[in-house]
């Protein structure tokens, strides 16, 4: 449902009803709610997105997301806010969560028409916490860059931080590949696999 079908700001609700599987089995049900003040194109446009009994696969998402058009000089730019988040799991466990990052295109600004040549620079940082108040964090140390072109982010570093110990992810040199390494308690770094 678009309230209204022309001009702002906009409502949009998503309904699965009382649920539905997709072609690749993820069962969803309840509803996603998004207000848009103006054209995600324009800076300063905010999108903001709750959910009413949402629940994906037996779990139960809550909480606000909200998508801000930071773009100047015709760099395109956004952030994405996570507040009061918060996923339950069918048996009644639940973990919060909150986080901050922004986007910013790189590459392929002089081409607006291909977005093949697209590439963007992420940072930021999210921090999830158990309901015994146990707390894990993964900060963008050095920014992420993702090409349109690759599967996977291609270069920056990601720290991901838990009570006890901690993990560097390093996704590479800008290579597109499915390759990174991960570095434990400042430990000589493993090759991994994305996928």
């Amino acid at each position: 449902n678009i309230d209204p079908l022309i001009g702002f700001p906009k409502n949009i609700t998503i309904d699965f009803g009382n649920g539905c599987t997709s072609l690749n089995g993820i069962a969803r049900s309840g509803k996603i709610n998004v207000t848009l003040s103006d054209s995600l194109n324009k800076t300063g446009a905010i999108a903001v997105m709750t959910f009413e009994n949402y629940i994906v696969n037996g779990f139960k998402n809550e909480g606000t997301l909200t998508w801000t058009t930071t773009t100047q000089n015709n760099i395109k730019s956004w952030t994405r806010k996570s507040e009061n988040g918060k996923v339950t799991e069918p048996g009644g466990r639940y973990w919060l969560h909150a986080g901050m990052q922004t986007v910013t295109q790189t590459d392929g600004l002089a081409t607006p028409f291909n977005f093949a040549d697209d590439g963007f620079s992420i940072t930021g940082s999210h921090t999830v916490t158990s309901q015994e108040g146990i707390s894990g964090t993964a900060e963008i140390t050095e920014a992420l860059e993702k090409k349109v072109i690759c599967a996977n982010i291609d270069k920056g570093k990601v720290k991901l931080q838990g009570p006890n110990h901690f993990a560097i992810i390093d996704y590479g040199d800008g290579t597109c590949d499915n390759k990174a390494t991960v570095s434990i308690d400042g430990n000589t770094p493993r090759n991994i696999l994305l996928w």
